[in-house]
């Protein structure tokens, strides 16, 4: 049996931190994602990137910060709401973020479209099991 996931292909982690980045990207290969790893530094970066970007080279899960310069978090998530009005978003999205604030868990979940609130680091079982829960393969 074949640890390597068909799906997610990409996968885009919106974060300004170079070593948050480097961590989570080497915990989702510890968990054995072997697609494309995207990357941005902020909210408008990645809202940007996705506004731009044809449906079919869009990412298939968003990890995202919530405490970034420029645009945070919580912004990108409005604007992505308002982008997509009516809209069904292609992509799971998971608020990945090291506030352990009730405010901001609640804050961020309150958008359908994200999948879970995540914090940081993000561990291999837990990468594991939300490629596992994409693909349906179970380690």
């Amino acid at each position: 049996m074949s640890k390597d996931f068909s799906y997610p292909q990409r996968i885009l982690v919106v974060d300004d931190s170079e070593i948050d980045r480097f961590i989570t990207d080497k915990i989702l290969r510890r968990a054995h994602f072997s697609g494309q790893t995207l990357f941005r530094k902020t909210g408008k970066e990645a809202l940007d990137f996705l506004l731009c970007t044809k449906p079919e080279e869009q990412p298939d899960l968003v990890f995202l910060d919530l405490n970034m310069p420029q645009m945070g978090g919580l912004a990108f998530l409005k604007a992505l709401e308002e982008c997509w009005a009516g809209e069904k978003i292609a992509f799971q999205i998971y608020v990945l973020s090291s506030s352990t604030l009730a405010s901001d868990q609640f804050a961020a979940i309150r958008f359908n479209f994200v999948r879970g609130y995540l914090v940081k680091p993000l561990s291999v079982a837990t990468a594991a099991g939300i490629l596992s829960s994409q693909t349906g393969f179970k380690l």
